[in-house]
């Protein structure tokens, strides 16, 4: 997983109905080390998006028939959650608003700078490949701990809960060494080398959603 992002370039995936801002934002998205992918209205851009690959979208508020704001709202409802960054030809503070509200890191006005939107594409390509790094290393966690037997994920919860091994024996009626015995095989099926790196890693991957249904 980690070479295949190594690999790997980020995408800009870029949307702007002007073609010499297209040329100017794929070369920028090339300074700032990303691949650019770029469409000139909605219809194409969503053809040529590709969710699974890591890195942002960088939209124009104006577009003929539809706008930046209802773009990105379109792609959060899908669950889309690749940083975006809003390009706007005028100052529109409720724009700006709506935009920051949906989740947009940005927003800029036309003309830029250059070097300013290279660094903002530059840390949203960044701020994106990390998030999908950690979401696919979560994911991954999880089909672990789903390989769990069932007491091993009711000892699992227990230990998460702070008890003892002396309590999860009395609870699950078996001996100390029987759960000596499981925390071996859940830290080994887990790939922890110890008790506190268990509990860590459980604690950045698991929501409290995950942790009930180990019960």
């Amino acid at each position: 997983m980690t070479d295949s992002f190594s690999r790997e370039r980020a995408i800009a995936f870029i949307l702007d109905d002007d073609p010499d801002m297209r040329e100017l934002l794929i070369d920028i998205a090339d300074l700032a080390g990303c691949e650019a992918v770029a469409a000139a209205n909605v219809d194409e851009f969503f053809d040529r998006f590709t969710p699974e690959r890591a890195g942002c979208i960088v939209l124009d508020l104006a577009l003929p028939g539809a706008s930046g704001l209802e773009v990105l709202k379109r792609l959060r409802e899908s669950g889309v959650t690749h940083p975006v960054i809003i390009v706007s030809g005028s100052v529109d503070v409720p724009a700006a608003g709506c935009a920051y509200k949906q989740g947009a890191i940005d927003v800029i006005q036309k003309p830029f700078r250059s070097t300013d939107m290279v660094e903002l594409i530059r840390k949203a390509a960044s701020v994106g490949t990390r998030a999908r790094r950690d979401g696919e290393g979560r994911a991954l966690y999880l089909k672990r701990v789903e390989s769990l037997a069932p007491t091993e994920r009711k000892v699992f919860r227990s230990l998460l809960d702070g008890w003892t091994s002396r309590k999860i024996a009395a609870e699950y009626a078996i001996t100390r060494d029987e759960v000596r015995a499981v925390r071996r095989c859940i830290k080994t099926k887990l790939m922890a080398h110890a008790l506190a790196d268990l509990i860590e890693t459980a604690t950045l991957n698991l929501s409290e959603a995950d942790r009930e249904r180990l019960s």
